[in-house]
């Protein structure tokens, strides 16, 4: 059997994050859970080893975001696992995330520390 087809390369990011020694780098696509708010039969189904919500360009950080169908649907939710240290007594946690005009996100922490942030 012969099959043709293209083949387009991989997004190569412009931007690269700078990590400062100490620093450590979570990339949006390294959750621990994404749900929608509206659940459809696709959500399942992400394909060329993408992962759910994923999106692909040379804008994002590392060439990845959570971007595809997601933030749409007020309740669509991620979930992220992120270890600290209990001896680390300061610290600081910094969020990169891009809204169209007049929209809204909301961050909602739980963990060592309880708070709700909202970014305009």
């Amino acid at each position: 059997n012969l099959m043709g087809y293209l083949d387009f390369p991989e997004a190569w990011p412009s931007y690269k994050a700078e990590i400062p020694k100490g620093t450590h780098w979570f990339n949006a696509i390294k959750y621990h859970e994404l749900r929608f708010a509206h659940p459809r039969p696709s959500d399942n189904l992400v394909y060329d080893g993408w992962l759910r919500g994923e999106n692909r360009s040379n804008e994002y950080l590392n060439g990845s975001a959570i971007a595809k169908d997601f933030g749409k649907d007020a309740g669509d939710l991620v979930e992220y696992l992120i270890p600290i240290n209990p001896k680390c007594c300061i610290g600081a946690i910094t969020f990169r995330y891009r809204l169209p005009e007049k929209s809204e996100l909301v961050f909602r922490l739980r963990g060592a520390f309880q708070k709700i942030i909202t970014f305009h």
